[in-house]
């Protein structure tokens, strides 16, 4: 028998407890306590980004039925002061609820990228990260009165202009859209590229194009001819855009090479501020450094590869660059808690443009947004949000981004900006833009009209209709429809501008356009899997993995027109009842042209009144101008045409319509 002394029997409490310690350890263990919070929960901001909002909603989304009830802690910290906008936040899951949404105010939070972590306790490790951002971007002063309108074109696509109206609805008038061709013109030539539009002396529309084979090689001319937009002629060309013009009339013609006029002359440099002084944005350029994924050099600079670099041409060979680091770097490949930054990039554009008073320069560019579950759509080839980021500067050293535009809560999932082409209107005084809008669960991109004052605040048009709708599954615009960046052609009574659209669905573009066709097992390997194209609403007009992978590899580029009213994006109009507009006081107007359409039994009856908002008796009363019919530019008079100038003083202007859209006035 031994004896047991007391060493010896702490040394044997000790093992049977060490012994206890790891026989729980070893025993299987509730699923809440294995299973690390990112398997039992989904979590993710509803928008990608709050503009101006002043509530924010976070989604949880619980992924095992009937587990217990789940408590958790919500926290916020600014990305980069760290400051912290609100308290913790407790929020119970239920048993038997399998999404809950908690709304956060955020009206009084400064701007910033607050990092959300989402925990079973605070400081747990176990924990989610995602990311609130918040941005308010203030509207624009109100213009001072009188408004000066000589020589221009005033649009009602917002109220800038206007005093007070009733019984007046806001409509976006779509473009009407003519293919044409539908789809591929050759044995696997996916690619077509319209690169010329004009019209004859006789009113044929004349259009030119090439085709290129998988490799984006072997370019093949093309001319198309049609009377009626609708019926084309195609035949083989060996004339280049650049070659002779054979219409009589006004034409576009886009470059069919792009490249720098400088060329390999240019010489490059950093910016110097003792050398070079202050920058001069008038020739200040954002110079994409190319596609290749390996870093270059401009020069003795070091470029970073696929970014942007503001560029200032100080001549046709002396280049400067502006800042070290880039404005914008390609990047979507995101950790699961990788909050992102404001240059993750994917290549979007949306141009570039002074203010009116040449005093600021900005550059648009679509930010990358990594995206989680239950708002990540897995079979995109991108999984983030692309929302246009406009970065301003004022002295093209120091730059600033404001988004163009975000979703708002009316929109689908997964919708985005794709990119945009941005003019002029009303001599600089509005920005317009033709917004990609990219649904990312449907796959296509349409077109959609928005609209700015200072190129900081854009709106788009809630609940209207597309300026372009994409067309059903295999027309020639399914996938994708946008304009060329180039100038529209005018032609009468309408814009005309070049398209180049697509005939299948847009996911992984090159899928069937690239070199080498695709195979069912190829899609089904990168787009199956239960979270893949079986949520995708198009999945069931094919239903097997053959036959959407003969459907991508007959699919290709396509080329068309596009043609609007000339000024007729936008109305106001007024049905049966009257409605009726009063503009702001307006000076400098001489003669005075109307740009509307009325219906049969309808009118737009136009009178004049002074700064006070009195009749003026030439322009009012029985000498009130009417204007009915169907008209892009028609001459207004009054006093059954005797009077055909406005006043000389300042005035305002009166109309009431019937059964009738107004686009436009000019002066």
């Amino acid at each position: 028998m031994h004896r047991l002394t007391r060493g010896s029997l702490n040394r044997w409490c000790l093992a049977i407890i060490a012994t206890a310690l790891v026989r729980v350890a070893l025993m299987p263990a509730h699923a809440d306590d294995v299973q690390g919070l990112a398997e039992r929960i989904h979590a993710e901001w509803q928008l990608p980004v709050s503009l101006n909002r002043d509530v924010a909603s976070l989604v949880l989304v619980r992924t095992i039925p009937g587990e217990t009830p789940l408590s958790l802690t919500v926290t916020f910290a600014e990305k980069t002061t760290g400051a912290e906008p609100a308290e913790p936040m407790a929020v119970r899951l239920p048993r038997d609820t399998r999404q809950t949404e908690v709304r956060v105010q955020i009206g009084d939070w400064p701007d910033g990228e607050y990092l959300t972590t989402i925990s079973e306790g605070i400081g747990n490790a176990a924990s989610l990260v995602r990311v609130l951002r918040k941005q308010t971007i203030p509207a624009p002063g109100v213009p001072d009165e009188p408004q000066e309108v000589r020589g221009l074109t005033m649009l009602f696509v917002d109220d800038w202009h206007v005093h007070q109206r009733e019984g007046l609805t806001r409509r976006v008038h779509p473009a009407q859209t003519f293919p044409v061709t539908s789809g591929m013109l050759g044995k696997d030539r996916p690619h077509q590229n319209p690169t010329e539009l004009s019209f004859a002396s006789d009113g044929t529309a004349i259009m030119r194009f090439y085709t290129m084979d998988r490799r984006r090689r072997n370019h093949v001319w093309w001319t198309a001819r049609s009377r009626d937009l609708v019926q084309w002629d195609l035949e083989k060309s060996s004339v280049r855009p650049d070659g002779a013009d054979e219409g009589a009339g006004s034409k576009v013609q886009v470059p069919w090479r792009w490249h720098d006029p400088a060329g390999k002359k240019a010489r490059y440099r950093l910016y110097d501020p003792l050398v070079d002084g202050p920058v001069s944005l008038r020739e200040v350029h954002v110079q994409y450094s190319g596609w290749s994924p390996k870093p270059t050099q401009w020069g003795p600079v070091d470029i970073a590869p696929r970014s942007t670099y503001p560029i200032w041409r100080k001549s046709e060979t002396d280049y400067v660059v502006l800042t070290p680091n880039p404005l914008t770097t390609d990047n979507h490949r995101f950790t699961d808690n990788d909050p992102g930054e404001w240059s993750d990039s994917n290549d979007n554009w949306g141009g570039q443009w002074l203010s009116a008073d040449g005093k600021t320069l900005h550059f648009c560019q679509a930010r990358v947004i990594p995206r989680h579950d239950p708002f990540r759509v897995p079979y995109d080839n991108i999984p983030g949000s692309r929302l246009l980021v406009v970065w301003s500067t004022r002295d093209g050293l120091n730059w600033q981004p404001t988004y163009l535009s975000a979703p708002d809560g009316d929109d689908p999932q997964g919708l985005q900006s794709y990119g945009a082409y941005g003019f002029w209107a009303e001599g600089k005084r509005l920005r317009l833009a033709y917004l990609w809008v990219y649904d990312q669960v449907r796959q296509q991109v349409d077109l959609e009209l928005a609209y700015s004052r200072d190129s900081l605040l854009w709106h788009r048009f809630a609940g209207a209709p597309k300026l372009v709708e994409n067309g059903p599954i295999g027309s020639w615009n399914f996938g994708l429809v946008a304009p060329l960046t180039a100038p529209p052609l005018v032609r009468g009574d309408y814009v005309y501008y070049l398209l180049r659209s697509l005939n299948r669905p847009h996911f992984f573009l090159w899928n069937g356009l690239g070199p080498k066709p695709v195979d069912a097992q190829f899609i089904q390997k990168r787009l199956g899997g239960p979270d893949g194209l079986a949520r995708w609403p198009f999945w069931k007009e094919f239903g097997s993995w053959q036959a959407l992978a003969d459907h991508l590899n007959s699919g290709s580029f396509t080329v068309g027109i596009m043609r609007h009213r000339r000024d007729g994006w936008v109305s106001l109009g007024a049905s049966a009842e009257a409605g009726s507009l009063v503009t702001k006081v307006l000076t400098g107007g001489e003669t005075l042209c109307i740009n509307a359409r009325t219906r049969a039994d309808g009118a737009i009856h136009i009178e004049v009144l002074n700064a006070d908002g009195e009749p003026l008796a030439d322009y009012c009363g029985a000498n009130t101008a009417t204007f009915s019919g169907d008209c892009t530019k028609q001459r207004v008079t009054w006093k059954d045409g005797s009077v055909t100038q406005l006043p000389a003083q300042p005035v305002r202007l009166r109309l009431r319509l019937q059964q009738a859209d107004i686009f436009a006035l000019q002066f």
